[in-house]
């Protein structure tokens, strides 16, 4: 995975919360040093069911904007000048004391039509958030690799499913479900970890029991993160999907968590009723499953669901089937593919309902 630097100087935030748009004005391409591509971006609000729109909405305090390549293998790393701050997992964002006036220049360090990348588009990718991180609105936008202008529709939450070219999620992922009651987006990574053993222990160990035997959606993230804390493991896929990010992945059981600045923490690896969402997502139009749009291979995958009678096999899931996903219980020994996925949080409050009184909690990393 690469990662190349995206420069972003701010000089007097021309983003108003009063009206409808949010303009980055670019340099022109006079001015910088080993700049490639300038952009101008503008961010178009749609109107919401209650006559607000998206960056007229006063639950709105943040924005955040990512750029990734078409293939969302890259994704590009902000610099963010004296006005703007860029967060921990390689996004630029405003915050309400930036959303004022003024203009931002947006550009690409490196050249994104060079012999290393090849592009002739990236991909602008925005959301908004409300002050305890909870998702809003969301939308995407191609643009030339050469710069230019750039206008990225809003829209209230995330397109699930669907056709995999209009399915962006916050993390260059794919959003396969929406979890209503919890008021949780599924994102699933844009392609696959590797293809690993469900789980090694030491040379002449048996495969020990494990409680990560959760078969429904919500269990991926506690049955991954009992397998992260077995220390009978050696390795593991749930390691490898926990803490998988753009620059690889660490699959050691008990290793170092992932703090790479360049990452979007939350992974998991997922239940086999979150394969089932999974599958029933990337089918278009109740047909086939679009496997090559979703980066998906018609091929095993691990879930992290444990045979509940026999310690040495695991669950695994192959999406390609049809008309039904396949599971079946796999030798824990295979390598199989891993594909990795993570949630977020999403409000309804801007269309009458209230915001939580508290912060929701964060999730607690396994413990090393």
């Amino acid at each position: 995975m690469k990662l190349r630097r995206i420069v972003i100087m701010a000089i007097a935030c021309s983003i108003l919360l009063a009206g409808c748009n949010v303009t980055m004005q670019g340099n022109g391409g006079n001015g910088d040093q080993g700049v490639a591509a300038n952009y101008e971006v503008e961010i178009a609000g749609l109107q919401a069911p209650d006559g607000s729109r998206a960056l007229n909405d006063s639950h709105v305090a943040m924005v955040f904007i990512r750029i990734f390549s078409p293939d969302r293998k890259t994704m590009f790393t902000p610099r963010a000048g004296s006005k703007s701050y860029p967060d921990e997992d390689g996004a630029f964002f405003f915050n309400t004391d930036d959303l004022k006036s003024g203009t931002l220049r947006v550009s690409i360090e490196e050249d994104p039509t060079a012999e290393a990348f090849k592009l002739t588009k990236v991909v602008f990718v925005a959301y908004a958030t409300d002050s305890y991180g909870n998702h809003l609105y969301s939308g995407h936008a191609f643009a030339d690799a050469t710069g230019g202008k750039v206008i990225i529709p809003m829209r209230l939450g995330y397109q699930v499913g669907g056709l995999a070219s209009e399915n962006w999620g916050p993390s260059g992922g794919f959003i396969f479900y929406e979890d209503t009651a919890n008021q949780l987006y599924y994102e699933m990574a844009p392609y696959d970890v590797d293809s690993l053993a469900w789980a090694t222990v030491g040379d002449g160990q048996p495969q020990p029991a494990t409680n990560a035997q959760g078969e429904v959606i919500g269990d991926g993230k506690p049955n991954t993160y009992e397998i992260c804390n077995l220390k009978t493991f050696t390795s593991s896929a749930a390691s490898a999907a926990y803490n998988w990010s753009f620059h690889g992945y660490d699959n050691t059981v008990g290793g170092p968590i992932n703090t790479s600045p360049k990452t979007y923490r939350g992974w998991f690896l997922p239940s086999t009723g979150e394969w089932a969402a999974i599958y029933q997502a990337i089918k278009v139009n109740n047909l086939n499953p679009d496997l090559q749009g979703y980066m998906l291979e018609n091929a095993l995958y691990w879930t992290s669901t444990a045979d509940k009678d026999d310690a040495t096999v695991a669950w695994a899931a192959n999406p390609g089937f049809y008309p039904g996903i396949y599971m079946g219980k796999e030798d824990r020994l295979l390598k199989l593919r891993v594909r990795a996925i993570r949630t977020f949080p999403f409000a309804l409050y801007p269309f009458g309902l209230e915001p939580p009184k508290d912060t929701p909690p964060v999730d607690p990393p396994p413990q090393s």
